[in-house]
């Protein structure tokens, strides 16, 4: 009976955990409201077929790493042929770091409504 009980303590503290961990990479998206960021490692969401935020000015030199989010399976690939992510499961992530200047729009391929864009001053 005690292993039961400390194992369900131990399944709480690990939801807990995520759970906090989840709100921590939803606030940052949220708070990139502002059009630029100073951050060298900046987080994309990829949720409910859309990416949060969908426009970031960043630096050159800047890491931006994309959390997939939904069920569906989607990708990170840039309108010019820049950068491809590959098809990312959910919660997989893909980084990229942006060391030119210039907008970078980019979509999902298999959901080609799905658009966003990186300006990098």
């Amino acid at each position: 009976m005690k292993k039961y009980i400390i194992m369900a303590v131990l399944l709480a503290v690990v939801l807990y955990g995520c759970t906090q961990t989840e709100t921590k990479i939803v606030q940052q998206a949220q708070d990139t409201n502002t059009p630029s960021t100073e951050s060298s490692q900046v987080r994309v969401e990829i949720k409910g077929f859309s990416f949060n935020p969908p426009t970031l000015t960043i630096k050159k030199g800047t890491t931006v790493t994309w959390t997939q989010r939904d069920s569906t399976r989607h990708t990170v690939t840039s309108d010019d042929g820049v950068f491809e992510s590959g098809l990312l499961s959910k919660d997989e992530s893909w980084s990229y770091t942006f060391n030119e200047a210039g907008t970078f729009g980019y979509h999902c391929s298999p959901h080609p409504s799905m658009t966003a864009k990186i300006i990098v001053e």
